[in-house]
C-alpha cells in the first residue's frame, strides 16, 4: 500500500474543499503543488478519483523516489516526511473519515439508528 493509500485509506475527499486548499483544474484532475527544502524540491499532488503525489528535484526537473523505499538514509527520511506532513494537512483539511467501509456496515447502522435511535459503538 502506497503513502497516499493508507494515509487516505477509509476519508472520503471533498473536491471544493481542496479547490479552497489550492488544486487547480488541469487535465481532467486537480492539481496542487509546493515546495520543500529551500525550493530545491516541488511536492505534486492529484486527485483523480484518489490522492496520489510525486516528489520533483527542481534542478533536474526528474522525480525523486528514494522517499519510497523501506530503508531510508537521513535526506530519505526528510523528504518523506515533508510529503507525509503536506498530505496530512490535505487530508485534515479536504477530507471527511468514513465511519463505515462497506455498503453492509452502513447498513446495519442505519438500521441500529432507525430502530433504536442510537448509534453503534466500534
Amino acid at each position: 500500500m502506497s503513502i497516499e493509500e493508507e494515509l487516505f485509506h477509509q476519508y472520503n475527499i471533498d473536491k471544493e474543499k481542496l479547490i479552497l486548499y489550492g488544486f487547480q483544474h488541469m487535465k481532467n484532475k486537480l492539481t496542487y503543488s509546493t515546495s520543500i527544502l529551500n525550493n530545491r524540491f516541488l511536492v505534486v499532488i492529484e486527485y483523480d478519483g484518489a490522492i496520489k503525489g510525486k516528489v520533483m528535484e527542481v534542478e533536474y526537473n526528474e522525480e525523486y523516489r528514494n522517499y519510497r523505499f523501506d530503508h531510508l538514509g537521513e535526506f530519505s527520511s526528510i523528504i518523506k516526511n515533508e510529503f507525509i506532513n503536506i498530505l496530512m494537512d490535505i487530508r485534515d483539511k479536504c477530507a471527511n473519515k468514513q465511519l463505515c467501509q462497506y455498503d453492509q456496515t452502513k447498513r446495519i447502522r442505519e438500521f441500529i439508528w432507525e430502530k433504536y435511535h442510537i448509534s453503534p459503538e466500534f
